[in-house]
């Protein structure tokens, strides 16, 4: 993510999986829903397979 917290796709979707405050800092201007997703474990992984082919590198 842009500040390299999460350095891999997996923990990207992870992060919002669990409602992207999982890291606990407080963050005044914080824009994210702390809703979790309820992803399962193979639901994460098939969004990490559709999204790395997008990977411009």
């Amino acid at each position: 993510m842009h500040n390299g917290v999460l350095t891999t796709l997996k923990q990207v979707v992870d992060f919002y999986n669990k409602g992207g405050t999982r890291l606990g800092f407080k963050i005044d201007n914080q824009t994210l829903p702390s809703d979790k997703l309820n992803l399962t474990e193979k639901e994460s992984d098939e969004i990490v397979v559709f999204i790395k082919p997008l990977d411009s590198k």
